[in-house]
């Protein structure tokens, strides 16, 4: 597997500047104006006497990714939206607002345009929609504003009963949506939460089409390719953010080790994990209606603990942090009666008991004899091991 991060090419800033020039022919509202930038600023560059094709598109990209001209794009070297992690796509983004809106601000009111209110949101809703410097653009905002424009025209029902029928009949044919379809019940889902039409049972549309995303997503990112498993880690999220348990640990697996590489976070997977565990915490019935589902969160929320120690980065708070939420989640566990549960906090708190035959067991091992090397995390260790023993002689005394 090549692990090099891809460049902002000259053929993914063709298809950034075809994109756009496609975006704002399109009918949403919100490129009206941008459109009628696009044609004043070509009509300009025509009677300057250039015969450049696509002048405006062109101008558009390279104002907005930065560079002096189109051709100059390639030469900055930058690594493409989707090999980067999300909150560097969130500041370049934010800088390329930045930059639209300099550029329009300065040259509307000469081309004779007025500015459209709020040109700084203006232009972040533009980049967003846009998506310049990313070869596999999600679409997911591009339908966000699908939905909008249907919630303000009043077709919204009509819009939702549509993408219901070809989910479900896609599904009764075993066959996978489009990249579209998926972000368009996405934004359904984020929209609609909650609203009502009427009469209609909309909240058990709405969980079915929740319900088949949720599974497309997994096969997304059981798939391996780096721009699916892209995808699946939005759906994922969104979802996640929706209150699917389910969700969030999927979210966190890709984040450990099925996002490309140059995207992957442990420490990310482990913040979603520990969400994770906290929702259970306070709700342990209602949360899975799959029994099993407890056992993988146990399970995976303590690999990532445990995984974090292992590779004892010498930080005593940072190691202290991994065995606190490593005993929080294995003592959650217990009380629950997970299977293995028990056997796996044993081996960790008091590894001379542990069975050094089995390979989980010999794995708690291992993160404890790195835990010893730290005193806090170290005296945690034993101060629980202690309640423990307490707690269980009270039990059976």
């Amino acid at each position: 597997m090549n692990l090099s991060p891809r460049i902002v090419s000259v053929e993914i800033s063709k298809s950034a500047y075809k994109r756009l020039k496609y975006l704002s022919e399109s009918s949403l509202p919100q490129f009206e104006f941008l459109n009628l930038f696009s044609r004043a600023l070509g009509e300009r560059d025509r009677s300057a006497g250039s015969k450049t094709s696509n002048f405006a598109a062109k101008t558009l990209t390279a104002v907005a990714i930065g560079a002096e001209t189109f051709n100059a794009i390639q030469a900055l070297g930058l690594i493409v939206d989707d090999d980067v992690m999300v909150d560097v796509v969130k500041a370049r983004q934010d800088a390329q607002a930045g930059r639209l809106l300099d550029y329009i601000s300065t040259h509307a009111p000469v081309l004779g345009l007025s500015l459209p209110p709020r040109l700084d949101r203006y232009c972040a809703t533009i980049i967003d929609l846009w998506q310049p410097t990313m070869i596999n653009p999600n679409h997911f905002p591009e339908m966000l504003a699908k939905v909008d424009e249907a919630m303000e025209d009043h077709s919204i029902g009509q819009l939702f009963f549509d993408t219901h029928a070809t989910f479900n009949r896609l599904s009764a044919a075993d066959e996978r949506p489009e990249n579209k379809l998926l972000m368009l019940g996405l934004a359904l889902v984020v929209r609609l939460n909650g609203q009502l039409f009427g009469a209609m049972p909309e909240e058990q549309l709405l969980f079915d089409i929740k319900r088949l995303i949720g599974l497309h997503a997994v096969d997304l990112a059981n798939s391996g390719e780096s721009a699916k498993c892209g995808r699946a880690a939005l759906i994922l999220e969104v979802l996640w953010h929706d209150g699917f348990l389910q969700a969030g640990i999927d979210l966190a697996r890709m984040y450990d080790d099925l996002l490309s590489p140059l995207r992957q976070s442990s420490s990310y997977a482990r913040l979603v994990m520990d969400e994770v565990l906290d929702h259970y915490m306070r709700n342990p019935t209602g949360s899975f209606t799959d029994p099993d589902s407890a056992t993988l969160m146990f399970a995976f929320h303590a690999h990532l603990q445990v995984k974090g120690i292992l590779e004892d980065a010498g930080n005593g708070q940072q190691m202290l942090r991994f065995t606190v939420d490593l005993l929080k989640g294995l003592m959650c566990a217990v009380s629950q009666k997970i299977e293995g549960a028990s056997l796996a906090a044993i081996s960790f708190l008091d590894p001379g008991k542990a069975d050094p035959s089995d390979d989980h067991a010999v794995y708690y091992v291992a993160a404890r004899r790195v835990v010893s090397q730290y005193p806090k995390a170290e005296a945690y260790c034993i101060a629980t091991n202690e309640l423990a023993l307490t707690a269980h002689s009270r039990c059976h005394g």
